[in-house]
């Protein structure tokens, strides 16, 4: 099972953010467009339909070389990096890609990684990376890593428009959700 933040509920349990209990009616959300670069096809179909489903505009990268193309085209609020496993010929590049990308992306990243001795962690971390999903093989894991990140970009636009102090919503829908189950 997949560790994410060391959260050890299931993120399949987590509520989708995006809809509300009852019969109101809400307009669709508006796209956020994001990054998502891996070099498995498979991960990358699996990404961008968990990020459409949560409504990103998943811009895909197949590799090193398609991710730097991709970030000095356009800025993004959210980058995500799904790194092959270290054993792989294109893993240092694209590493080499992540540590170019991440100063000019300028939004929240996200990495995906199979690092089983926490060395991967460490330097995604130093990257400045706002997340590190290990080990995750389906959509339930991802599922988190799109809503949060949509709530934080919400939250961010929400503080550049009324200022830091404004009243922002206080808790992500992983933690909102986490105080519904203690209650």
């Amino acid at each position: 099972m997949a560790v994410v933040n060391h959260v050890d509920k299931p993120p399949a349990l987590l509520p989708h953010p995006l809809r509300t209990a009852g019969a109101r009616a809400h307009a669709p959300p508006q796209l956020i467009p994001c990054l998502i670069a891996s070099t498995n096809a498979r991960r990358r179909r699996l990404l961008r339909a968990v990020a459409e489903e949560r409504a990103w505009q998943a811009i895909l990268c197949r590799d090193a070389g398609e991710l730097l193309a991709a970030v000095r085209q356009r800025r993004v609020p959210l980058l995500v990096i799904d790194l092959p496993d270290s054993a792989a010929a294109d893993y240092a590049a694209m590493r080499r890609a992540v540590e170019t990308a991440r100063p000019l992306s300028g939004g929240l990243l996200a990495v995906l990684g199979l690092g089983a001795d926490g060395l991967e962690e460490i330097w995604a971390r130093g990257l400045g990376a706002w997340i590190y999903v290990n080990q995750a093989s389906d959509r339930r894991h991802f599922l988190p890593l799109f809503d949060d990140a949509r709530w934080l970009v919400a939250r961010a636009d929400h503080e550049r428009r009324e200022g830091p102090a404004a009243a922002a919503p206080a808790a992500s829908p992983a933690d909102a959700s986490q105080q519904a189950e203690s209650a």
